[in-house]
């Protein structure tokens, strides 16, 4: 094998080829992730289009049902309304005939009225008529029964319409009459009910303020209460601590004077036991207290220190 020269002069460096291999690596790095950009894109835009056309159909279902619900609350709205109108309808064929019949039969009276009218009216000309041809018997030659009987009609027609008038004025009345009553009624019963609102209200009103004025006179009475019977305890502990020395001179200078009486027995030792001093009264409860609050409706009467030293020193000489 013939062996190949190579020329090391015209060789790169190292740094050359580097940065010859670094320009190829970056090159295809830079294919690698434009291809990949690309390909994201492409995934992205296609995950888009579905999700568009995702919505697209949820939007369209939703528009559809939203749609249908409003054609069936249309619909049942248009049942309400025709139900009413039936409704409405019915009452005012109800009314128009009622109305109907109650002319039918002021029509019957009218005309039975006309008619006795008429037979009334044909009676007496008749009457009259016998009257004439008794005293004329050539009257009845010269009597027209024609213009009777037009002046006969006429006269029916004209007591017909004065009824028909007669009755259509008096139902007027009577209407206009029943109407301001029931008025009237209504004004009353209205006013009542005002009444009885403002006069509950009031009493309600009351019922709370007089609550309220209560509670408080309690709260007073028993922060009076407390504070009396403190000043009290304390006055009587501290005269009890005052009398205790006194006592005790007072008895030091009794033996001085006067000699002790000298007995026999076990007791003869003892001198005479001290007298207890007596208990202050029994507090009220204050169950007591609400129980006489709410018998009687005026305050009790606040103690007075003046008694309370009275009974003190009278229990004190007593001793």
């Amino acid at each position: 094998m013939t062996e190949c020269s190579i020329d090391k002069e015209s060789l790169p460096t190292v740094t050359e080829v580097r940065r010859g291999f670094a320009v190829l690596e970056d090159r295809s790095l830079a294919h690698n992730l434009q291809e990949q950009e690309i390909e994201h894109h492409l995934a992205s835009n296609v995950q888009r289009n579905r999700l568009v056309q995702h919505d697209l159909q949820v939007a369209k279902r939703l528009q559809e049902e939203e749609d249908h619900k409003a054609q069936l609350r249309l619909q049942k709205r248009q049942r309400e309304i025709e139900r009413r109108d039936n409704q409405m309808a019915q009452v005012i064929q109800d009314e128009l005939a009622l109305q109907a019949e109650q002319r039918r039969q002021q029509e019957e009276t009218d005309e039975a009225i006309a008619r006795k009218l008429q037979e009334k009216e044909e009676r007496r000309r008749k009457k009259h008529h016998q009257d004439n041809t008794s005293q004329d018997p050539y009257h009845m030659e010269s009597f027209d029964e024609s213009k009777v009987g037009l002046r006969l009609e006429s006269g029916v027609k004209e007591v017909t319409q004065g009824i028909c008038q007669l009755s259509a004025s008096e139902w007027e009345q009577r209407d206009a009459e029943l109407a301001r009553k029931l008025q009237e009624e209504e004004m009353l019963a209205t006013q009542e009910a005002q009444k009885e609102a403002q006069k509950a209200a009031q009493m309600a009103q009351d019922e709370e303020i007089a609550r309220l004025l209560m509670e408080k006179e309690k709260r007073a009475y028993r922060k009076h209460k407390g504070e009396s019977g403190r000043a009290a305890e304390d006055e009587g502990r501290k005269r009890s601590s005052e009398r205790k020395p006194h006592e005790h001179d007072k008895k030091y200078e009794a033996g001085d004077y006067t000699r002790p009486k000298m007995c026999d027995g076990p007791e003869a030792g003892l001198g005479k036991p001290e007298r207890p001093v007596r208990p202050p009264g029994p507090k009220k409860d204050s169950d007591d207290f609400d129980l006489n609050y709410k018998s009687s409706p005026q305050r009790p009467p606040r103690p007075s220190s003046r008694s309370t030293e009275s009974s003190q020193k009278a229990s004190y000489y007593r001793q």
